[in-house]
């Protein structure tokens, strides 16, 4: 997933990146990786968010 444009610190475009452990939201340009609390201000619903609970 792609979010244009959206990078809180240098408005640059966001990409997901997925792993079997992990899950982390990052700006292309800059690098900056996006907190918990940030990701929920790009609209990403509580149970797709970082850290995920075990099933």
């Amino acid at each position: 997933m792609l979010w244009l444009k959206a990078c809180p610190k240098c408005g640059g475009d966001l990409t997901l990146e997925r792993s079997l452990w992990e899950r982390t939201i990052s700006c292309l340009q800059c690098g900056r990786m996006l907190r918990p609390d940030e990701e929920a201000q790009l609209g990403i619903p509580k149970e797709e968010r970082w850290p995920r609970r075990a099933a």
